[in-house]
């Protein structure tokens, strides 16, 4: 009898461990991430660049995402917020850009909600005045993504900043 019971402790125990496991790795390797995607080569100071606003929900459905993304308004300028790419079609908040402090803030959501998989949500436009480091990073605090779950829960975000090294105009 104590053979049977060792065995139905590990029937039970082993596979229960394994869940717990692997569902603690799964999660950590799919958090929902927003991220900057700027272009490849070489920048120079003046060229109108377009950054990607790229989201990946990683299988979770979303309605509304809402980000704030910084930047030195000493380097560039922000000359425009492109949103034809994107699948939200609802705008609560448009995007608003702030060249004193340099910020852009916006929130957009989709009625239905969708899953979205390296998604385009919105393209900064903006123009290097100088050489050097262009630097662009999301506030985390403002920054996040929103289920549909009926009732708008917060989902917090993984962020990925952008860097670009600018060359002076020739």
């Amino acid at each position: 009898m104590t053979n049977t019971r060792k065995y139905l402790k590990v029937l039970f125990v082993v596979p229960l461990l394994l869940s717990v496991i692997l569902s603690n790795t799964t999660n950590a390797a799919e958090q929902p991430t927003i991220m900057l995607i700027g272009p490849a080569g070489l920048v120079r100071s003046g060229e109108l660049l377009p950054i990607e606003v790229r989201i990946d929900s990683h299988g979770e459905i979303i309605n509304a995402v809402e980000a704030s993304v910084r930047y030195s308004p000493a380097v560039f300028t922000v000359e425009r917020v492109g949103r034809e790419q994107s699948p939200l079609t609802l705008w609560p908040e448009e995007p608003t850009t702030d060249a004193q402090v340099g910020t852009v803030h916006f929130i957009g959501g989709r009625p239905g909600g969708f899953v979205a998989v390296n998604t385009i949500i919105a393209t900064l436009y903006v123009r290097a005045s100088v050489g050097g480091s262009l630097a662009m990073a999301f506030d985390a605090e403002q920054t996040a993504f929103y289920l549909n779950d009926g009732l708008g829960t917060r989902l917090a975000v993984e962020t990925a900043p952008l860097s670009l090294v600018v060359a002076d105009a020739l």
